[in-house]
């Protein structure tokens, strides 16, 4: 599927400065009942956890205990790729794997340090693709949390719905789709953009507690469309707070 690159740092930044705590749960309820309201088939969920782990440089050794730990933690049982990154100042360590169900599980641990400034700060980021629906989401959710917490690390938390349809389907299509989407959370549109291959809207709504700052302006929901030629499939993607993931 062709994408539109995310950039992770800058998301977990924009996260430790402007998001707002809250229960994730009535999102999560919201963006499942959005795919099956609009017709959409189920293709994954992308949940994204991301949070400091500490305010010092920590060295590539260190790093892999670390990661070593969480991978047992979070379950993952066939190890696919084990990659160390060493440069100065940066240290990356990533995992990347599959939990018993069979879902990817990739995590990230990047610690970096700059010496004129004396700033220095360990973050971790995990990334979640739930391929199947079903109704221990949330459950897996909490459960991922409580293992970052328990190491330390207050995660931010951002949820994905992806769904598709058959086709390529009329902007007029695309538009109804979002428009029903953005009803259904009596939201209020912050941002939007059309061209002729991709229509993308913010917004902002008082059902979901968890919110970020576009500007001044608080941003809480994010949906995109867009058609894949590849599989003849309108793809559409629901996230809160924001769409952590390529599109």
């Amino acid at each position: 599927m062709k994408k539109v690159s995310v950039i992770v740092g800058f998301i977990l930044i924009l996260f430790v400065f402007s998001s707002c705590g809250g229960s994730q749960s009535q999102g999560e309820n919201l963006l499942i009942e959005m795919t099956e309201e609009i017709g959409a088939n189920f293709v994954e969920m992308d949940i994204n956890f991301g949070g400091k782990l500490n305010d010092s440089f920590t060295q590539t050794r260190d790093i892999k205990i670390v990661g070593e730990k969480l991978k047992d933690e979070m379950g993952i049982v066939g190890k696919k790729l084990d990659e160390i990154i060493a440069e100065e100042n940066y240290n990356q360590y990533t995992i990347w794997g599959m939990d018993e169900m069979s879902d990817p599980i990739t995590i990230i641990i990047t610690s970096y340090r700059d010496d004129e400034t004396g700033f220095e700060e360990t973050s971790v980021f995990i990334d979640l693709i739930i391929n199947t629906k079903h109704d221990r989401m949330h459950q897996i959710i909490e459960e991922k949390s409580e293992i970052l917490k328990t190491n330390g690390i207050e995660a931010e938390i951002t949820t994905c719905i992806v769904g598709n349809f058959p086709g390529k389907l009329s902007s007029d299509i695309i538009n109804d789709k979002i428009r029903m989407t953005i009803e259904k959370i009596n939201g209020k549109i912050i941002e939007d953009y059309y061209d002729e291959n991709l229509a993308s809207v913010s917004a902002y709504s008082p059902l979901i507690d968890r919110h970020i700052f576009i500007g001044n302006k608080k941003m809480n929901f994010n949906v995109a469309m867009r058609y894949n030629e590849y599989e003849d499939a309108t793809y559409i993607w629901i996230g809160t707070p924001i769409i952590a993931t390529g599109y």
